[in-house]
């Protein structure tokens, strides 16, 4: 498994790497309302996006995990509150 992981790890690595290099030619990157103008290689933009991208969609999916870990955290009090009551010597009839 750790094999095919450093397969996949380095094919992705060199495609990254060849798209850089291949994409080397500037573009100017304006900010419309701001008077900014960038002039940045064109593989600059595109891995910021993908890198927005991803950062965006992690904590767009931690977010929406919220309520299934606050359910699961109430199911495990219930569960150790019941397992406590149980682990309880019963009370002794007179």
């Amino acid at each position: 498994m750790r094999f095919l992981t450093h397969i996949v790890t380095l094919t992705i690595a060199i495609i990254v790497i060849w798209f850089a290099i291949t994409n080397r030619h500037q573009v100017d990157l304006t900010f419309d309302p701001l008077p900014l103008s960038l002039s940045l290689p064109f593989y600059l933009p595109v891995f910021a996006g993908v890198l927005l991208g991803l950062v965006a969609g992690g904590v767009i999916s931690w977010r929406t995990g919220r309520t299934r870990r606050a359910r699961l955290r109430a199911a495990e009090r219930e569960r150790d509150e019941l397992q406590h009551n149980l682990d309880r010597p019963a009370p002794k009839d007179r």
